[in-house]
């Protein structure tokens, strides 16, 4: 630091607590950084020496540095840096901006709502509009954000290429190239391609379905975390596929047979504030829950009982058994209720505290519950309805409800989920694959079957001896270096499935994209963008638009809509059409219409997060029960570990579901 003296050939420089007295030129000021007044007094009247520094003088600057040394290194004009928001006229620097959307996390369908600040998302809570999770969002929902900003993210178009050595690596791309080389893989597979997604709703789905379809394709859907064989058991004893809508709030006793409903099954927000509801009435629900391992449900259950694995639909017909022998029941059909009479003829109480490891005692208070309560409700789920007689299971919890008259009351199958995910039909595709079926897989965002599936699908080999297949094909006739990709994948990180793609083409974020959900019937929901794309990423609709385009596909859905997000805004204006059809004044006039027409409900339903008006309308279901539902239940043979063994049960937790949110530090902190 440098302090001009009286003459100006001098300077005072201060380091380190010394005083160095010299020779300095007119660019001393500047060097120094500190532009003050005299602090030398060099007059003879305070030391008598006509150049030099007196003693007063000297203790002044001591006594000065410290001063003038924080003063020089602080910054007279405060600053504040924002980010560029210009062009985004709804953003104000400093203020938050709240956008309503819908949670993709997992399948509930949960409204949410994301607080803004100077263009970049901050926080997610539970949207209070929506009548599935009514404000509330589990802990995944609330790490949203951190696989929005997860620096692993795919960040821009990538291609399989080999190296020096040998080795296959990833090399970026630009948009430009890679769409053109999917779409000469498009028209080159044309009807031999094969999509595989994770569980769609919505636009995205009608996009998916159509894009596929126009091509002659296949699609097949594939989430384990589905409860399939819940919806497969509806079909059978309902008349209706899908998982129905469970009211915890209205039953005095729920028996659970592993349905993790507090942590991943089906709803578990809506289902978790059902179960809270329940337990703040003047007589409190009360739980039982039936399941090898202590989930969390389990711990927060009134009564827990630990059966073997394998043995809860012995639990479950004897049940069945006893409830007819009380009474119960005569609300059937008589030829349904004989063929349930002859279907648990054969169980007793002796026979299945042997083979279940629960007590006759206890079995017998579970009984007695079910028969005297008022209202009741019975479930199925998780790792136990996911076993070898899953199905079996749902099956028997499904006349359980029958018998207790709880369809209409504590299970709604007017409001089914119906999950598209089939391991079957996954199974077949990648038998597909193995025999060179396919000339073309596209794996949409949001699955990872290299991962989920079982080693002895063998889904990587089937990929890697198709794509040699087509190589050596392509070989053979007029192909060059430019020749088509085999696998494309739409992954945004580099999970097992990417790794496999000879192309990656990475999709939005849900929070940076457009789209809607209709999870559950009468609440349909929006999803929309709340910020600009954090990385060169697309909206995978907004690819296969453009592909569709570029390919001149005829899609049936597409309206002319050029883009993703006028493609799901032309889905809600034949959604409004249709509400507005009979929907007159006394004047004759539509009421829509005269509230200002399309433009005016698009927008009050961007800012509501959805339309659900017609939620809360109750549609009668005729039940119709199939005889396999009553012939068909086999109890599985009971398969005990031997001295040394183990008996795998792998189970879904909210921490990291199926491992999709397994890098999240937030949920690692739970």
């Amino acid at each position: 630091m440098k302090l001009r003296s009286s003459k100006q050939n001098e300077s005072v420089v201060v380091t380190g607590g010394l005083v160095q007295i010299g020779s300095v030129g007119k660019e001393a000021s500047a060097a120094g950084g500190v532009s003050a007044q005299t602090l030398v007094d060099s007059s003879a009247a305070e030391g008598g020496r006509e150049s030099g520094l007196s003693r007063r003088g000297f203790l002044k600057i001591l006594g000065s540095a410290p001063v003038v040394g924080a003063v020089g290194c602080s910054d007279s004009t405060k600053q504040k840096a924002y980010p560029n928001v210009f062009g985004q006229n709804d953003q104000v620097p400093g203020v938050s901006l709240w956008y309503s959307s819908t949670c993709t996390e997992c399948s509930a369908g949960c409204g949410i709502t994301v607080r803004t600040r100077e263009g970049r998302a901050v926080k997610v809570e539970g949207n209070r509009e929506n009548p599935l999770n009514r404000g509330g969002l589990c802990a995944l929902g609330q790490s949203s954000l951190q696989a929005l900003y997860d620096p692993d993210r795919i960040r821009q178009p990538l291609v399989k290429s080999v190296d020096a050595t040998g080795k296959e690596v990833f090399q970026p791309i630009s948009w430009g190239s890679a769409l053109k080389a999917l779409r000469s893989a498009v028209e080159f597979a044309k009807g031999e391609t094969l999509l595989i997604s994770g569980e769609q709703s919505g636009a995205i789905q009608s996009l998916t379905k159509d894009f596929v379809a126009t091509l002659g394709g296949e699609r097949v859907v594939y989430d384990p975390l589905q409860a399939v064989e819940v919806a497969r058991a509806s079909e059978l004893v309902y008349g209706e596929y899908g998982i129905p809508r469970y009211s915890f709030e209205n039953a005095d006793v729920v028996l659970n047979f592993g349905a993790d409903f507090l942590e991943t099954f089906s709803s578990p927000v809506e289902y978790a504030r059902g179960w809270a509801d329940g337990r703040r009435k003047k007589t409190p629900t009360v739980v039982i829950h039936v399941e090898p391992r202590l989930s969390l449900t389990g711990a927060n259950a009134d009564k827990w009982l630990s059966a073997k694995p394998g043995t809860e639909s012995h639990i479950a017909l004897y049940l069945l058994k006893y409830l007819v022998e009380k009474g119960r029941g005569t609300n059937l059909a008589d030829d349904v209720l004989k063929g349930i009479r002859a279907l648990a003829k054969g169980s007793s109480m002796e026979q299945v505290a042997r083979t279940t490891g629960v007590s006759e005692a206890n079995l017998l208070v579970v009984a007695e519950r079910l028969s005297e309560a008022k209202s009741t409700l019975v479930l199925s789920g998780g790792a136990v309805g996911r076993g070898e007689d899953g199905v079996q299971l749902a099956t028997l919890v499904a006349l359980l409800n029958l018998v207790l008259g709880n369809v209409g009351k504590t299970v709604d199958i007017s409001k089914m989920r119906k999950p598209e995910s089939n391991l079957s039909a996954l199974s077949s595709g990648v038998d597909g694959l193995r025999d060179g079926k396919f000339k073309l897989l596209l794996v949409a965002n949001g699955t990872n079957p290299a991962f989920a599936l079982p080693a002895e699908y063998g889904f990587s080999y089937a990929v890697r001896d198709a794509r040699v297949k087509q190589l050596k094909a392509l070989s053979e006739g007029p192909a060059s270096a430019g020749d088509p990709p085999f696998m494309v994948s739409f992954s945004s990180v580099l999970d097992e499935t990417a790794k496999l793609a000879d192309m990656i083409l990475p999709s939005h974020h849900s929070l940076e994209d457009w789209g809607d959900l209709e999870v559950v019937s009468g609440a349909r929901s929006l999803v929309q963008p709340v910020m600009r794309p954090v990385f060169d990423t697309r909206s995978f609709g907004e690819v296969l638009l453009g592909i569709a385009r570029d390919a001149k596909l005829s899609l049936s859905t597409a309206g002319g809509a050029e883009t993703y997000a006028a493609y799901v805004k032309n889905r809600w204006r034949k959604f409004y059409e249709a509400r507005n059809e009979g929907a007159h004044g006394e004047n004759g006039e539509s009421e829509l219409s005269s509230a200002g027409g399309f433009e005016m409900w698009w927008r009050s339903c961007l800012e509501r997060g959805g339309e659900f008006s017609n939620f809360n309308q109750n549609t009668r279901v005729k039940v119709s029960v199939a005889q396999s539902a009553l012939s068909g239940v086999t109890l599985p043979e009971v398969k005990t570990a031997k001295k040394g063994q183990l008996i795998l049960y792998p189970y879904f937790s909210v921490k990291s579901f199926d491992g999709r949110a397994a890098n999240r530090p937030w949920l690692q902190e739970m």
